[in-house]
């Protein structure tokens, strides 16, 4: 994935990831999609905005790479 600004999205993961504990699993509001899409989010790169739009499109996203399509 190409990102706007790779720097602000590792900085975003760095974050979140030195945050130690971030609470309760939650399939819409604190999953690995939900994880995942802020730190896309941060790097500039549009992503929709409700939880099952948001694990469809990274669904699709993943599948494309597995197909060789890229992104």
């Amino acid at each position: 994935v190409k990102l706007a600004d790779a720097r602000a999205a590792a900085a975003r993961q760095a974050e979140l990831l030195g945050a130690g504990e971030l609470g309760p699993y939650n399939l819409k509001a604190n999953s690995c999609v939900t994880h995942v899409v802020d730190v896309l989010k941060a790097g500039g790169f549009g992503v929709p905005k409700t939880p099952l739009a948001q694990y469809r499109f990274l669904r699709a996203m993943t599948q494309a790479e597995s197909a060789g399509g890229g992104h």
